[in-house]
């Protein structure tokens, strides 16, 4: 039943490109503190490399006379080391001295748009490569009602360029990117396309973009991004965190699995043809070459052209090709030539998932054959290939994403083939399209019909409770256990010794995933968890079982992540204290995680409030694509969660002359002798009509109104309530100055402990028989 399965090798090109990487790596950290700190990281590489071709130099000499055959690896990652370190403070001088430039004295924004606008809340975001400064970029923000220009197109910006900061991980992004600024455009000129092959591709791509746009529906929206590698349709939608959730956003990168099934079409049509060899060769060649262009050069497509043109130039020699050594040598000349992909998340989760697949692939699909038996052996390939990919991919996706999907190879076996057949129809459409529109558009009707499907499926499979589970780890610890459970197992290299063997051990890996899914039991005692999910609110009141979520915060994965932290897989009710995206924005989070009973939001005289999660909230209740709204919420309702009682003292009655953030339900939390009032964003007029009907009164903990802003506390109102703990949920940065120091001064003046979530991390408050005690992240307390 083992067999004989040979381990793969790794060639001496793979440590070289880790080697790279590595040295890229330190250039830029040595960069960053060059520009935070002030060290001379420039002097420091130097001295480095120079350190390290002295050491190169020694091993040489030393293998020369010991003869050690483990030498050879330590120079070549040595080797890769200086020249990746060498290309970094190369590119990070540049970026430096446009960073200087800038700070200095406006930069006029003229230059090259790099990728298709995305859309935002406040306008279209794009960044722009400045023609006089080689190797630097720009962020633009358009503003609403201004039409944005598409990747290759040669603009000019009107807008004053604000510099980077140093004080902040935003500013550390961008230093990352390649970033020297940001400009929030007032109007924009195109001049033209650049002379660059996307450039020149760019009018043929503009068109086909024009045909995708006549396709309606989900189908439409994932075919343009599949075909031009375009997600503008599909950017915020419910569709996006769908295939998020279900670990299906890797169909929408143009890559590797694109390029594949377009080799496969052109090398059918020249064997029909009749060509040979070379002839084969070339054509397939020039055709990927043209899909990358046309689909925005895209680091993961790039390094899958690399790789099939060195396989196309091993068949023409007559030599056997090495995947690893392929996949390495692109890797490292990306880098070398481009030091900011070392930052690139699709480039990193193309890496890990080729590299994952060339090396444990066989030994995965072994495992499968042998567990399924030879009626679920057909399945044995799809399901391996999924786990390995998946497998590879986390130390990337879940620092970044934060989502683990637990449903992704079910939704893979049912989603790549009907996305081969829509790529491949697709790019018959788009042929046809250039010679005849309505033609084309008719072919593309039909290839978006299985990406409808797959749409369809997603959507059900996302709305499993359970189908994703929300992670935080540090992208470090992640690395380094990766790195040495790969190692492991590629040393070790377990065969399945038996059936029964191999079902043992895919019965242990269904059963973790299910405990994953499921949860363990955690029946918690009261508490009151403000967790921490950036600039917004979300509150989890819980007891035992029975749980109620106020607010959702911003960020669907920034929810899901903090909620699977505290357990959550059930929630008794959602409360929406009012229609703002910080505090509504993240309720796609809880689709797939936990299951909920009911949804309440304010009483209000705004017929459309909600309006932008109804959609969501249909999903998350009915199981459904429909439009629901929240139910509404008067002073004096009040729910049971275990022991605790939540008093709703706001709003009274639907006002249209109250503004939103005065609509905010504000609740009372109260258990044996404990209170805490949490405020939504409500101001000083809620305070003025409670305080006339004496409604506020003394608690112990505080949830301070609208993130600590100078127009939410009031002095009168916090000398009625005297808190002891006031607790600040907001995120840094944020672009309302939140907390403002006037809050923060009015708090320290009644005595009041603060704390704050973008300090302090997630809050826990424990009511407790005498009085009450405040958790922090890392078991710190406040009694």
């Amino acid at each position: 039943m083992s067999g004989q399965l040979t381990r793969p090798t790794v060639p001496a090109l793979a440590w070289w490109a880790i080697g790279a990487f590595l040295g890229v790596i330190a250039a830029e950290a040595l960069s960053w503190r060059r520009l935070s700190v002030g060290s001379p990281d420039l002097i420091v590489v130097a001295v480095c490399a120079a350190t390290c071709a002295m050491a190169v130099v020694g091993l040489i000499w030393f293998r020369g006379r010991a003869g050690d055959r483990h030498l050879p690896v330590v120079i070549v990652l040595l080797l890769g080391v200086c020249v990746g370190a060498a290309s970094g403070c190369v590119t990070w001088a540049r970026w430096h001295a446009a960073h200087v430039c800038t700070t200095e004295r406006a930069v006029p924004v003229r230059g090259i748009v790099e990728r298709d606008p995305q859309p935002g809340r406040a306008g279209w975001t794009f960044p722009v490569r400045l023609a006089d400064r080689r190797g630097v970029t720009v962020r633009v923000q358009l503003r609403e009602g201004v039409e944005p220009p598409v990747a290759a197109e040669r603009v000019d910006v009107r807008g004053k360029v604000r510099a980077v900061g140093l004080d902040d991980e935003w500013a550390r992004r961008s230093h990352r990117r390649g970033e020297i600024g940001s400009v929030r455009g007032h109007d924009v000129s195109r001049v033209g396309w650049a002379a660059t092959p996307q450039g020149l591709a760019a009018p043929i791509r503009s068109r086909f973009r024009g045909l995708l746009g006549r396709i309606d529906g989900m189908g439409g929206d994932l075919l343009q991004g599949i075909l031009l590698g375009d997600r503008t349709r599909l950017s915020g939608t419910a569709v996006e965190q769908d295939l998020r959730v279900c670990g299906l956003s890797h169909l929408l990168a143009v890559s590797g699995t694109h390029l594949g099934i377009l080799a496969v079409i052109m090398a059918w049509l020249a064997a029909r043809a009749r060509t040979g060899v070379r002839g084969r060769v070339v054509m397939v060649t020039l055709a990927a070459l043209l899909y990358v262009v046309m689909t925005g050069v895209q680091p993961s497509s790039v390094r899958s052209l690399v790789m099939g043109a060195m396989a196309g130039l091993a068949a023409l020699s007559g030599r056997r090709s090495d995947g690893m050594a392929a996949l390495a040598a692109a890797a490292a000349m990306m880098l070398v030539i481009n030091p900011y992909l070392a930052f690139d998340v699709g480039f990193r989760l193309s890496v890990l998932a080729v590299g994952g697949l060339l090396i444990f692939a066989s030994l995965a699909t072994r495992w499968a054959e042998c567990a399924l038996g030879r009626r679920g052996r057909r399945l044995a390939t799809p399901v391996a290939l999924t786990l390995v990919a998946q497998a590879a991919t986390l130390p990337v996706a879940i620092p970044i994403f934060g989502v683990l999907s637990l449903v992704s190879p079910v939704a893979n076996i049912i989603a790549v083939p009907l996305v081969t057949v829509a790529l491949a129809v697709g790019l018959l459409g788009g042929v046809v399209g250039m010679l005849s529109a309505a033609a084309g558009i008719g072919v593309l009707t039909l290839a978006a019909l299985p990406l409808s499907g797959v749409a369809w499926m997603a959507r059900q499979l996302a709305m499993l409770p359970g189908a994703a589970v929300g992670l935080e780890a540090s992208a470090a610890v992640l690395g380094m256990s990766a790195l040495l459970l790969g190692g492991g197992l590629w040393a070790w290299w377990p065969l399945p010794r038996s059936r029964g063997q191999a079902r043992m051990t895919a019965s242990f890996v269904i059963a973790a995933l299910l405990c994953a899914a499921v949860g363990l039991p955690f029946t918690p005692g009261p508490r009151l968890v403000v967790l921490d999910v950036g600039q917004g609110d979300a509150i989890l009141v819980q007891d035992g079982r029975a749980a109620v979520l106020v607010d959702t915060g911003p960020d669907p994965d920034v929810l899901r992540t903090a909620l699977t932290r505290e357990g959550v897989r059930h929630l008794d009710a959602v409360i929406l204290t009012h229609d703002h995206a910080d505090h509504t924005g993240g309720i796609a989070g809880i689709v797939g995680l936990a299951r909920v009973g009911r949804v309440f939001g304010p009483v209000t005289s705004d017929e459309d409030a909600f309006s932008a999660v109804r959609g969501d909230l249909g999903r998350l209740l009915a199981g459904v694509e429909t439009s629901v709204a929240p139910e509404p919420l008067k002073m004096g309702d009040t729910f049971r969660v275990g022991g605790i009682t939540i008093t709703v003292l706001w709003p009274e009655k639907p006002d249209p002359s109250l503004s939103t953030n005065d609509t905010s339900v504000v609740l009372e939390v109260s258990r044996r002798g404990f209170s805490a009032l949490l405020t939504g964003d409500a101001e000083e007029v809620v305070w003025l009509a409670m305080s006339r009907r004496g409604a506020l009164r003394p608690v112990d903990v505080l949830k301070v109104p609208h993130h600590g802003s100078t127009n939410g506390l009031t002095a009168a109102a916090l000398e009625a309530w005297a808190p002891e703990v006031a607790i600040i949920s907001v995120g840094q940065p944020n672009d309302f100055a939140h907390p403002a120091t006037a809050t923060l001064e009015l708090l320290e003046s009644a005595g009041t402990t603060v704390m704050r979530t973008d300090f302090d991390g997630s809050l826990t408050v424990l009511p407790a028989e005498e009085g009450f005690a405040v958790r922090m992240r890392g078991d710190r307390r406040l009694e």
